[in-house]
């Protein structure tokens, strides 16, 4: 139980931090 809560923690980690980047590349080419 413990390494899938720490393996979800990482995917949500990980898409965040592929997320922001381009959500800001979004708001600047606007």
């Amino acid at each position: 139980m413990n390494f899938s809560k720490t393996t979800s923690k990482s995917t949500e980690n990980s898409a965040e931090k592929v997320t922001r980047p381009s959500f800001l590349l979004v708001v600047q080419s606007q």
